[in-house]
């Protein structure tokens, strides 16, 4: 009977893994990127980077980011209602939040 049991474990673990790797949806990612540039103002890409692996809890963020959207850049330029980039450097341009008013 003991075998079945280590199966389960294995199988619950492996769900939740899933489960946690999920978590980089589209929606998830541009709440995650509101929020941290509503806590800190425009940052540079970089630095966003950072506080999503923060927020997230995820050393990984990046290399998920990157398999699934092409990684940070890629997936902020694909939103231009969202986020512009500001022109001052092209490795690690500074993200701004678009005002939707204007």
């Amino acid at each position: 009977g003991n075998w079945k049991s280590i199966d389960t474990v294995e199988r619950i673990i492996r769900e939740a893994e899933l489960v946690a790797s999920t978590k980089i949806t589209e929606e998830s990612i541009i709440i995650l990127v509101n929020q941290i540039l509503e806590q800190f103002g425009a940052l540079p890409i970089g630095e966003i980077g950072k506080q999503l692996q923060i927020k997230t809890g995820n050393d990984d963020f990046p290399k998920l980011l990157k398999k699934s959207f092409y990684g940070l850049k890629k997936f902020i330029t694909a939103h231009p209602n969202l986020f512009r980039f500001g022109d001052n450097h092209n490795f690690n341009p500074v993200v701004y939040r678009v005002d939707p008013e204007k």
